[in-house]
């Protein structure tokens, strides 16, 4: 499992990547965000340009993946001085159509890795289509803005529900690496982060993003971080051998809790 953490700090960056992040995760995405997430809790960064070309040269095992705003008139040149800043992946978010994701692919050129943010429902419907794309090196899926498009109360009715297999599954039979959404620290909230990252595992995921759990606890106690990222490697080893009737024992309490979050 790889695990990206949004941050454009200098100092936790060299923190993060000496413990062993996968990913430093550089957020450009501003167009159109505000509106769609408007009044939710939702994390928007303020990162820029600058950030990518403060990041890069520090890390040493990490790599460096930056998220570009949705296909748009100047998404060449903004994909061009991401490229040219110093980044490995580009993150192309809220698309609705194989051509968009086509001009993506186009843009970066073989240039960097491409990774697809499946996040609205049109994406969702046309998974296949836009999946039959030469190009694309990873996918992502993320949770908030899906979950938003399909006018939901709570993000993680989308796993509760088991609305990701059909693409898990086509994602997997392609063998093409897919991260989804993000997890938080184990033991943490009403749905455990635990719980979440079993089922990740269940739907054949290869990456998430830590969560802002993440973020506080390191605010607080950086140690304490180290320790809670250090458990996700040993739950994940671990869920190797789980029985199948653990992961339907998973999904039916991880339903019943998020049914409980919305009922409250």
């Amino acid at each position: 499992m790889k695990y990206y953490l949004i941050e454009n700090d200098i100092d936790k960056i060299k923190h993060f990547d000496q413990i062993g992040i996968d990913r430093i995760f550089i957020d450009l995405e501003k167009l159109g965000k505000d509106d769609r997430q408007k009044n939710l809790d939702t994390v928007k960064s303020n990162h820029t340009i600058q950030d990518i070309y403060n990041v890069k040269p520090i890390l040493k095992r990490a790599e460096l993946l930056v998220r570009v705003d949705p296909i748009n008139s100047n998404s060449k040149n903004q994909i061009n001085d991401v490229i040219d800043a110093g980044a490995d992946v580009v993150m192309l978010p809220f698309f609705k159509t194989a051509e968009e994701v086509q001009k993506f692919i186009d843009f970066v050129n073989g240039r960097a890795k491409t990774n697809i943010l499946i996040e609205t429902a049109a994406a969702f419907v046309r998974f296949k289509d836009i999946l039959a794309i030469d190009g694309i090196d990873e996918v992502h899926v993320g949770l908030n803005d899906l979950s938003i498009d399909l006018d939901l109360k709570f993000m993680f009715e989308i796993i509760a529900h088991r609305f990701l297999v059909p693409l898990t599954q086509y994602l997997k039979e392609k063998g093409i690496f897919f991260g989804i959404g993000g997890v938080a620290a184990l033991d943490d909230g009403k749905l455990r982060g635990r719980s979440i990252l079993a089922e990740y595992y269940n739907l054949g995921a290869s990456a998430t993003i830590l969560s802002r759990t993440f973020t506080k606890i390191y605010n607080k106690d950086a140690d304490r971080f180290e320790e809670e990222y250090a458990k996700l490697a040993i739950e994940w080893s671990g869920l190797v051998n789980r029985e199948e009737s653990f992961f339907e024992d998973n999904i039916k309490e991880i339903n019943k809790i998020v049914n409980s979050i919305i009922k409250s």
